[in-house]
């Protein structure tokens, strides 16, 4: 569940008075995590249920949309591959995604939280259909407070 909303005047704190933010109802061996957007209000949480409830706050998205360099169009089934790259809150060569395929917009997304800025490294490749494309490389920083939105710009190779 993606929680991305301020509010005020619910009880502060997790518990069972009727006035948090999120009444749910988990069941007995499952767990509901709810993945707060960087910037939104931190929600308090009702379960009436026996399973557990995971609040992840910080979330940010970083996406990369793949274009051909000579056109301008997105390119739709690109694989892309992302690693964190050092001096980032992530161990050096963490795989961030790996081997998504862009979808018609051109886009791959992945949605986390990151204690810092995290530099970023790695590569897209189109080469299983027509048209290829060469490998183009992936470098950046993922803003720990508003994410990252990348353009990769591909050369045909054909």
């Amino acid at each position: 569940m993606t929680w991305n909303c301020s509010h005020s005047g619910y009880a502060s704190t997790d518990g069972s008075t009727g006035n948090e933010t999120i009444l749910v109802s988990v069941a007995s061996g499952q767990t509901l995590t709810i993945n707060v957007a960087s910037g939104a209000s931190i929600p308090t949480v009702y379960n009436t249920g026996s399973g557990s409830v995971s609040v992840v706050s910080g979330q940010v998205t970083l996406t990369i949309t793949v274009k051909d360099i000579d056109t301008g169009s997105v390119i739709q089934g690109a694989r892309v591959y992302v690693t964190a790259d050092a001096g980032g809150s992530l161990t050096e060569g963490t795989v961030i995604i790996d081997g998504v395929l862009t979808d018609v917009n051109g886009q791959v997304s992945d949605t986390r939280s990151y204690s810092s800025d995290q530099p970023i490294t790695g590569r897209v490749r189109k080469a299983s259909t027509s048209t290829y494309y060469k490998t183009g490389p992936i470098a950046g920083t993922v803003d720990n407070g508003s994410g990252l939105n990348l353009t990769v710009q591909m050369i045909p190779d054909e």
